[in-house]
């Protein structure tokens, strides 16, 4: 299971083809993988009853803003300090949970 689909990341793409599908899916997986690597999170940490719709929301952003900025290579150092600062959050929840 995924924290986001692939049709809802190509609408904040604003990607309306398919022939770039494998390409997208392939950086969903790997800000999937970033966020695992950085906070211990997986996408089976936002399933069930008790699941935070908040701390969930924050997990799916981040994955969002990783693949527009990989996608479009647009990273700088302000979105950069942004996927830190979204990454720092997620850890402290990681760790209070």
């Amino acid at each position: 299971m995924s924290l986001v689909t692939l049709e809802d990341t190509k609408n904040r793409l604003s990607v309306d083809f398919s022939t770039k599908d494998d390409e997208i899916q392939a950086l969903i997986n790997s800000a999937e993988g970033y966020l695992y690597l950085g906070s211990g999170l997986t996408a089976e940490d936002f399933e069930g009853e008790e699941v935070n719709e908040k701390v969930k929301a924050l997990a799916q952003e981040y994955i969002y803003l990783k693949v527009y900025l990989d996608y479009y290579m647009a990273h700088d150092e302000i979105n950069d300090q942004r996927l830190i600062a979204i990454m720092k959050q997620l850890q402290y929840w990681a760790v209070i949970s």
